[in-house]
């Protein structure tokens, strides 16, 4: 047995200290649910002290406007880093806010239409794209891995050979100069939307690459890409909307997307 004991009983001490300078964001915050915004960001200063906003020891919390409510955004910020990138990427619409993937057979126009929808949002991309550039056509071929949107045919951007005895793939070009090109693209605050053009099977021994990928992914700006019919060696991962591509419906997606 135990005894209760008598009143009074001491005051719980709060979890959360909000003086002047919270109760002021506070009153911002809720003036912002009034306006026409699209994104609003809420600081909470740690009982303790330190600044709010998203500075150690605070917790930030992105929101975005869904019709007539705020709904999380992204979760939490890493404490120590304000995401002012997120509140600017949140202002471009909905498409702006998700990853995208579009798949389909090949040379039905996939990058093409990426690159419409880039142009079309108005973000500005970085990222990853392979391809073969002007020996596309020939029977044995090269397949290039350079920044998006900006070619580099050398030596040093070969990431397979391919030819009619088969095929040889670099996983070290992938880790190396992929994954680097990934991260920078996250990293760059010149940076709205992380490209990757494309993913498929040939990465599947990359195991950096497929991290810096997935980091991406899972990161605080859309993705969007190209996607291998069937998936390649993606078929496990959460890559978000994905969109088959026809040669009936690319015209038309243009402006469904």
């Amino acid at each position: 047995m135990f005894s209760v004991p008598p009143p009074p009983y001491p005051k719980p001490k709060p979890l959360l200290r909000f003086g002047e300078e919270e109760q002021s964001n506070a009153r911002k915050f809720f003036r912002l649910l009034s306006q026409r915004v699209t994104v609003c960001i809420v600081g909470v200063r740690l009982a303790g002290g330190g600044p709010p906003l998203g500075f150690s020891p605070g917790i930030t919390g992105i929101f975005e406007k869904r019709g007539k409510h705020f709904l999380p955004r992204i979760g939490f910020a890493v404490p120590g880093k304000a995401p002012a990138r997120q509140e600017r990427r949140v202002q471009k619409g909905d498409l702006a806010m998700n990853n995208l993937f579009l798949t389909g057979e090949i040379q039905v126009g996939k990058s093409t239409l990426l690159r419409k929808l880039i142009a079309k949002s108005g973000l500005r991309p970085g990222g990853v794209e392979t391809g073969f550039g002007p020996w596309r056509a020939e029977a044995t071929r090269r397949l290039f891995l350079h920044p998006y949107g900006d070619p580099d045919y050398g030596e040093t951007s070969v990431c397979a050979r391919m030819g009619p005895e088969g095929k040889t793939v670099y996983p070290s070009v992938f880790d190396g100069r992929g994954a680097a090109l990934v991260r920078a693209a996250l990293a760059d605050p010149a940076v709205d939307v992380v490209v990757l053009d494309e993913l498929g099977f040939l990465e599947k021994d990359a195991r950096e690459y497929r991290a810096a990928v997935l980091e991406a992914l899972r990161g605080p700006k859309p993705v969007w890409g190209v996607l291998r019919l069937g998936g390649g060696c993606w078929g496990g991962a959460d890559l978000g909307r994905t969109v088959t591509v026809t040669a009936e419906n690319r015209d038309a997606l243009i402006r469904e997307l």
